[in-house]
């Protein structure tokens, strides 16, 4: 059917409607809109692209890569109704990643987060990193690595091991201040300066090292140079 003003509506029995008018094109029904082509799918605007969805939404590659750009901000918000949350999951086994191709050439194992010449910043009320049982959780920093808090704790079921490298000479002085230790493994490594309260199954110290606090070590102590210890 074409209208007066040079738009035209098609329209079946049960309410599906394709609406051309105004260099508009507007789809209706009151059932499902299906988009099946054999190959590609492309949609292209050169402004805004919009979808909505009254419950769920989901966007599925059973083959290859999901890839998302923005030329500015990316934002994702969960849990807007005060309930909920988000899950970023990686079911990969490995612990190696290669950058150096584009595309579907990126080889990534694992869960990375990545910001090169900037930072990568966790802002939150409680703040948890946990390995699961049999697994190592690794902090490793090639520059300087803080630890600082209102109260902060080293805490094992089995050992503590604290060092500096290398331990055969010239160590940076490394600082740590922290509450009391129980029924762990204390290594000190040169030029270690230590702020704490410990009882320690087992001291060893390479090199040499200074102690400030309270030190009760209930089995073997070895000092590899000197052990200065200041309570």
């Amino acid at each position: 059917q074409q209208l007066d003003d040079g738009s035209i509506v098609i329209e079946d029995g049960y309410g599906g409607q394709i609406v051309m008018g105004g260099g508009n094109i507007r789809i209706t029904c009151p059932g499902d809109v299906l988009l099946q082509p054999g190959r590609n799918l492309v949609g292209l605007a050169p402004q805004d692209v919009v979808l909505r969805a009254g419950n769920s939404a989901d966007l599925t590659a059973s083959r290859a890569d999901v890839r998302i750009k923005a030329e500015r901000n990316l934002e994702m918000i969960g849990a807007n109704s005060g309930r909920g949350g988000i899950l970023i999951e990686s079911r990969d086994q490995g612990a190696e990643f290669d950058f150096s191709k584009d595309g579907e050439g990126k080889d990534i194992q694992g869960l990375v987060l990545r910001n090169k010449l900037g930072t990568v910043a966790a802002i939150s009320k409680n703040l948890a990193i946990s390995g699961l049982e049999g697994g190592t959780s690794l902090i490793q920093s090639r520059g300087t690595l803080v630890v600082r808090g209102q109260d902060t704790r080293l805490e094992a079921n089995e050992s503590v091991t604290i060092a500096t490298g290398p331990f055969s000479s010239g160590g940076a002085s490394t600082e740590f201040t922290s509450h009391v230790f129980n029924r762990t493994d204390v290594l000190l490594g040169v030029g270690n300066t230590v702020s704490m309260t410990a009882n320690a199954s087992s001291l060893k110290v390479v090199g040499g090292a200074t102690f400030y606090g309270t030190l009760n070590v209930s089995g073997s102590a070895t000092v590899g140079a000197s052990l200065e210890v200041a309570g």
